[in-house]
């Protein structure tokens, strides 16, 4: 194989290995926070379920002062079916949590007839971890939780 040959073959392979990684990246949000509120269950006619609740996520930013303080941001976090299940019966309110998902847009009219947008994480992963500062696994066992 020539010289050429093999960067020609480099640089298919590199392309097929950007692709592959665009694909995984678009459009993906890993948070970690401890959560606002215990999570809020609805179920369609239909037996959907859909379980909702807020994540917190702080982080320290120096202030003008030179002072760190806390910087904390509100997500609003959606869980579909199984997913959804496991995270009503093993997760409460200050629960700290690693989620990963997309992020979704979204509009509803408004009493005064205004849209009104928010966005949401669509998790498709869920994993509780032990500790404010640690990333410790709990009993995984305990939780019913597989990978």
């Amino acid at each position: 194989m020539t010289g050429k040959n093999l960067t020609n073959l480099l640089l298919v392979y590199l392309r097929i290995l950007f692709k592959v990684v665009m694909k995984v990246l678009v459009n993906s949000v890993r948070l970690i926070g401890n959560m606002g509120f215990d999570p809020d269950v609805k179920v369609f006619e239909n037996g959907k379920k859909m379980v909702k609740f807020s994540l917190a996520t702080t982080e320290k930013i120096k202030d003008e002062g030179g002072e760190f303080q806390d910087n904390t941001t509100w997500h609003r976090i959606v869980a579909w079916g199984k997913l959804g299940n496991r995270i009503e019966k093993t997760a409460t309110k200050g629960t700290r949590v690693l989620v990963e998902g997309k992020l979704n847009n979204r509009y509803y009219i408004a009493a005064d007839g205004q849209r009104k947008f928010y966005s949401e994480v669509v998790i498709s992963d869920f994993l509780i971890l032990k500790g404010k500062k640690s990333l410790e696994i709990q009993d995984l066992n305990e939780h019913n939780v597989s990978f």
